[in-house]
C-alpha cells in the first residue's frame, strides 16, 4: 500500500500543477463559451464518458461516480482517480472554418468506504471553461483601417466533499463544495494606419465564488438471480454564487517603442449575485450479473431562473435538456488466463439542447461514444478510456457549427485503508 500511496501522491501533485497551468492557458477557441458562465464541462471519469455520460443510476465498487453522490455507498476499497481529456474541434461558418484544441485535467477524486453502509469522497472537477477570440478588419471614417478583437478566457472549478448512506436497497448522498474561478471578457480596437489615432481597450473581469450543493438517490431492486434494476435521481436546487466585478476602458497610442495609455474610466463592484438554475436528473439501468449493463439518463435544467446580478440573459434562458443511452459488457471478469475477457467494453450516445438561443436559434448537440476499461494484471486497478465524436450548433442564421472529437483517459487505483492488522 505504501508504494501506491507514494505513486498516487506524486501523480496528484503533477496533475494539480498541470491543472493550474491548463486552466490558465486554455487555447481551445470555443465561440459559444462567451455566453453565460462558459461552456459546461463534465468532470467525471472516462468510464462514464465512454457510455455517453451514463451515470445517474450507475455505481461501481472500484470506481468513483461523482455525478450521483448516492453511488458512494458502493465503494468497497479506498479509490483514487485522476483523468485527463484531449479535445479537438473543427469550427465552420458558411464562409470560413478553422481547427482548435487543447489538453486539460478532467478530475481528481479520492473515495473510501465508511463502515458497511457509507461512503465518503473528496475531489476537484472543472465546471465550465471560457476561451474565445475573434478578429475582424474594419474601416472607420476619419480613422482608417483597424482590427477589432473580441476575446475572453477563464472558467470555474468545483472543489467538494461528498457522503452517502445506504439503508436496505436505498442510498442517499450529497456533494457540498465551493465553486470558484475568474472569467474575463475584452474588446480591443487597434488602428494601424497612423500612430496619431488612439486605440481602445474595454475589459470586464469577474471573480466568482460560492457554495454549491448537489443531492442524489439510488435504489437497487433485485428482479431475480440474474437481473438487477437500478433507479437513480439527482437534484440541484436554484442556488446563488457571488462575484466581484472590475471594468475599465482605456485608450492608447504608440510613440516610438513605448505605448502612451490613458484610462478613461474604471469601475469596481463586489458581492453581486449570480442565480443558478435548478436541475433534475433521472436514470435507470438494467444489469445482468455485473457482466452486462444497459441504461438511460435524462437531465433537465431550468435556465429561466438564471440571472446575472438580478438581470436575465437574453442569450441564456429557457430550458436545457440531455438524454443519454449507454451500455457496457465484460466477457468474464474472473478469467485470469485471457486478458481480453476481463476488459470492459463501453458504448453510448447522447443528445441535447443547450440553454443558448442565439439569432432565434436553439443550440443543440449530439455525440457517439465508446471506450474500454483496461484492468491491471491480477488487480482491481484499471485504466479507463473514452472517445466522443459529435457535432454542436448549426451554420444557419449566421451561426457556427462545431464538429468535435474528445479523448479521455483516467486511472482508478484501489487499496485498503484503515484496516487494523492482526497478529497470531
Amino acid at each position: 500500500m505504501h508504494q501506491k500511496l507514494v505513486s498516487c501522491f506524486l501523480i496528484c501533485n503533477l496533475c494539480f500543477t498541470s491543472w493550474i497551468f491548463a486552466q490558465n492557458s486554455n487555447k481551445e477557441n470555443s465561440p459559444y463559451s462567451r455566453y453565460g458562465l462558459g461552456e459546461e464541462r463534465y468532470g467525471y471519469n472516462a468510464a462514464l464518458k465512454a457510455m455517453g455520460g451514463l451515470s445517474i443510476a450507475y455505481s461501481n465498487p472500484f470506481a468513483i461516480n461523482t455525478n450521483n453522490p448516492a453511488s458512494y455507498t458502493a465503494i468497497k476499497l479506498t479509490t483514487y482517480e485522476v483523468g485527463v481529456e484531449a479535445r479537438k474541434r473543427a469550427i465552420a461558418s458558411n464562409t470560413e472554418s478553422y481547427n482548435t484544441g487543447t489538453l486539460t485535467l478532467s478530475h481528481l477524486a479520492l473515495a473510501f468506504p465508511v463502515g458497511k453502509h457509507g461512503g465518503f469522497v473528496m475531489g476537484m472537477t472543472p465546471k465550465s471553461a471560457t476561451y474565445y477570440r475573434f478578429i475582424d478588419s474594419v474601416t472607420i471614417p476619419g480613422v482608417g483601417n483597424s482590427n477589432k478583437t473580441i476575446n475572453g478566457d477563464g472558467g470555474l472549478t468545483y472543489a467538494f466533499m461528498g457522503g452517502a448512506y445506504q439503508y436496505k436497497h436505498l442510498s442517499l448522498g450529497a456533494n457540498l463544495g465551493y465553486e470558484f474561478g475568474t472569467i474575463r471578457h475584452s474588446s480591443y480596437l487597434a488602428n494601424y494606419d497612423t500612430f496619431k489615432v488612439y486605440s481602445s481597450d474595454f475589459t470586464r473581469s469577474y471573480q466568482i465564488g460560492g457554495l454549491h450543493l448537489k443531492l442524489g438517490a439510488l435504489y437497487n431492486y433485485k428482479i431475480n438471480k440474474q437481473y438487477t434494476l437500478h433507479l437513480g435521481a439527482t437534484y440541484e436546487a436554484a442556488q446563488k454564487l457571488h462575484y466581484s466585478e472590475e471594468q475599465y476602458a482605456s485608450s492608447f497610442r504608440y510613440s516610438g517603442s513605448s505605448a502612451i495609455r490613458d484610462t478613461v474610466y474604471a469601475l469596481k463592484n463586489s458581492d453581486l449575485p449570480i442565480q443558478l438554475p435548478s436541475s433534475l436528473g433521472l436514470g435507470l439501468q438494467l444489469i445482468s450479473n455485473d457482466k452486462l449493463g444497459f441504461g438511460v439518463d435524462y437531465l433537465h435544467s431550468n435556465f429561466n431562473q438564471y440571472k446575472f446580478n438580478g438581470q436575465a440573459d437574453t442569450n441564456v434562458n429557457g430550458t436545457a435538456s440531455r438524454i443519454t443511452v449507454g451500455a457496457y459488457y465484460t466477457p468474464d471478469a474472473n478469467d485470469v488466463y485471457h486478458y481480453s475477457q476481463r476488459i470492459t467494453y463501453r458504448i453510448g450516445l447522447y443528445s441535447g439542447k443547450e440553454p443558448l438561443r442565439i439569432n432565434n436559434t436553439d443550440i443543440t448537440y449530439t455525440a457517439f461514444t465508446f471506450g474500454a476499461s483496461l484492468p491491471f494484471k491480477k488487480s482491481t486497478d484499471r485504466i479507463q478510456t473514452a472517445i466522443e465524436i459529435g457535432a454542436r450548433g448549426t451554420k444557419s442564421n449566421n451561426l457556427l457549427k462545431e464538429n468535435f472529437v474528445r479523448f479521455s483517459i483516467s486511472m482508478s487505483l484501489n487499496d485498503r485503508w484503515f484496516v487494523k492488522r492482526k497478529y497470531d
